[in-house]
């Protein structure tokens, strides 16, 4: 009896294959649910910093956050592995409400942990914060207004000269706690870089504080009645005029009985290009 034309039928059988297919999945799906809902930990660093509500404290309250003592923070997460794997630091953000913040003091606050949409942070654990808190200080707000200064660094086209810059606004009230206000001496504008211009030259740009001493001071904690400062550098032509003398008869004394000579022979004009063509 030859046994192989039953097992062939049965392999031939589309039906015995769907058999196997079902199985297979089934078997692929009850990996693929196991490996992802197993319990995964994962330790991401450099978690940002976020301060909810410093507009409502400042016009609210007139205080203001100075000194923070980092910006960034770590995490230890553990939950499904499908959901924490697919996670990166920067998808995470330690945030802290600071409207609610009354007098000025030096403070330690916590955190709670922000996700992206769609997150389902129920089957997360945080199972370790490092830092647990943040500390920073409230300080009451002062304001300081200082003077606008700067400088063109490009060139002039042959022929031309420039007045000196003009800004507007010239002078910026700086609102911050004042012990950062206090050895703010001015706002610093540069323009023009690289340009050659043969006309006048007006661009909004921003500015760099300097202290005292003129170096670059750091803007962090602080707000300004500007961003930015309208540059304005007037250009003025120059031109060569010769010099020349009307004479007025007299005494004898004629345009035709006198030699003239007139030094220098010429004077260099700067001015409208209008005016001095």
């Amino acid at each position: 009896m030859n046994k192989t034309k039953p097992m062939k039928r049965i392999y031939d059988s589309k039906a015995f294959w769907i058999i196997i297919s079902l199985l297979t999945s089934l078997t692929l799906w009850i990996y693929v649910t196991g490996v992802e809902s197993e319990e995964y930990k994962q330790t991401f660093r450099g978690v940002r910093v976020e301060l909810l509500g410093t507009e409502s404290l400042r016009t609210n309250k007139n205080l203001v956050i100075t000194d923070l003592d980092t910006n960034t923070v770590t995490i230890e997460l553990v939950g499904p592995r499908r959901i924490v794997a697919a996670l990166e630091s920067d998808d995470i953000v330690a945030q802290i409400d600071v409207s609610k913040l009354s007098q000025s003091a030096y403070t330690s606050q916590q955190y709670y942990l922000s996700f992206p949409d769609g997150i389902d942070t129920s089957r997360l654990e945080v199972r370790n914060k490092t830092p647990g808190t943040v500390n920073f200080m409230v300080s009451s707000q002062s304001k300081k207004t200082v003077p606008v200064r700067g400088g063109f660094e490009g060139s002039l086209a042959e022929g031309f000269t420039a007045e000196l810059p003009v800004f507007e606004p010239s002078t910026i009230t700086i609102y911050g706690a004042e012990s950062y206000l206090k050895n703010i001496e001015s706002a610093w504008v540069s323009f023009g870089k690289d340009l050659e211009i043969d006309s006048t030259y007006s661009v909004d740009v921003g500015f760099t504080l300097l202290d005292i001493n003129g170096d670059a001071y750091s803007a962090a904690g602080l707000t300004f009645s500007t961003d930015t400062v309208k540059a304005t550098l007037p250009m003025l032509e120059i031109k060569d005029v010769m010099l020349a003398v009307d004479l007025v008869d007299g005494a004898g004394a004629t345009h035709n009985n006198t030699k003239v000579s007139i030094e220098p022979k010429s004077i260099t004009l700067a001015g409208d290009s209008s005016i001095l063509k």
